[in-house]
């Protein structure tokens, strides 16, 4: 499901079957209201939201949802490449929100993905509609292996 509003919410939500992509895993990308993740008895719920109350308009987010829904199989073969892109865009809204820097400083970091430097169409389009900026998964890249079927 994609949820964006007029007043600067990116909003995706994913279902994926629970026994491919585990909680614990998916909670190390947990961050605040940011990124969230649930289990049903059958299912585990991806919530990943932008706010922007500054941004613009985008035309076209809200026809987003088939460029994006590529990101749930690549999370159902164990591909954390969206993950961590949801992380590194909350952690960009946090640090513009928040005034406690140490606590900032002393967020820990997700396992890092490899194959960062190598997005898939859909993950450029998630980190798009995350609003994710260039440089972040660019940087984080230089410490990672390519990804294994680049």
């Amino acid at each position: 499901m994609t949820y964006v509003t007029n007043w600067g919410t990116h909003r995706l939500m994913l279902r994926l079957p629970k026994q491919t992509l585990a909680l614990p895993a998916a909670r190390s990308y947990c961050h605040d209201h940011h990124i969230e993740a649930w289990t049903t008895r059958t299912h585990l719920l991806l919530d990943l939201t932008s706010e922007d109350e500054d941004g613009d308009w985008i035309e076209g987010a809200d026809d987003s949802l088939s460029a994006l829904i590529g990101v749930r199989d690549e999370l159902t073969t164990g591909d954390l490449r969206p993950l961590y892109l949801a992380w590194l865009s909350a952690l960009a809204a946090w640090e513009l929100e928040d005034d406690d820097e140490e606590e900032y400083r002393t967020c820990p970091e997700p396992p890092v993905p490899a194959g960062l430097g190598e997005l898939t169409a859909p993950q450029r389009a998630l980190a798009d509609f995350l609003r994710v900026d260039d440089d972040l998964p660019a940087v984080a890249a230089q410490a990672v292996p390519p990804h294994p079927r680049s």
